[in-house]
């Protein structure tokens, strides 16, 4: 089975959640809050995304995270590198390099080039969707009437 990690997943929907309402700024448990995601890995996924220059943070008041960028030009692929590291199918995928290779067959497997082939058109795929597209505009009115009046509570400041 081929899946993206958990926590990829997970920073798919903080950052898809952020582009949203593209202007605010959200609190870490406010985000949370929304998503479902529990409060300890909303955070640990927010480092990462700040490390990778993908999300924001700024302190005080009106602080918060947000997108470093345009929703249009933050990929999927992006997001997932930014959490689990380059998309790799398999070992000799990973390592293209004999002496780097873990795998024991690098050098003999009649298959290696097409996973090569496959690999580089799902990365491709991933880097093409951007979060503006993860947005699903029938839902979005909806989610952004009900989130600006739950924003004057708590966590959003726009």
């Amino acid at each position: 089975m081929i899946r993206v990690s958990r926590l990829a997943d997970y920073a798919v929907v903080l950052a898809t959640k952020m582009a949203i309402l593209p202007n605010g700024s959200y609190a870490t448990e406010h985000l949370s809050d929304l998503t479902g995601i529990p409060f300890s890995t909303t955070s640990k996924i927010l480092t990462k995304l700040v490390h990778a220059k993908l999300v924001v943070s700024k302190r005080g008041i009106r602080g918060g995270y947000s997108l470093s960028r345009s929703a249009k030009d933050i990929s999927v692929g992006h997001v997932i590198s930014a959490i689990d590291g380059k998309v790799a199918l398999t070992l000799c995928v990973e390592n293209n390099d004999e002496k780097s290779s873990t795998c024991n067959l690098i050098g003999l497997c009649p298959s290696q080039a097409n996973w090569k082939k496959i690999n580089d058109e799902i990365e491709l795929t991933l880097n093409n969707i951007k979060l503006s597209e993860m947005v699903d505009n029938t839902n979005k009115i909806f989610i952004d009437s009900n989130f600006v009046k739950s924003t004057s509570k708590v966590g959003v400041k726009q």
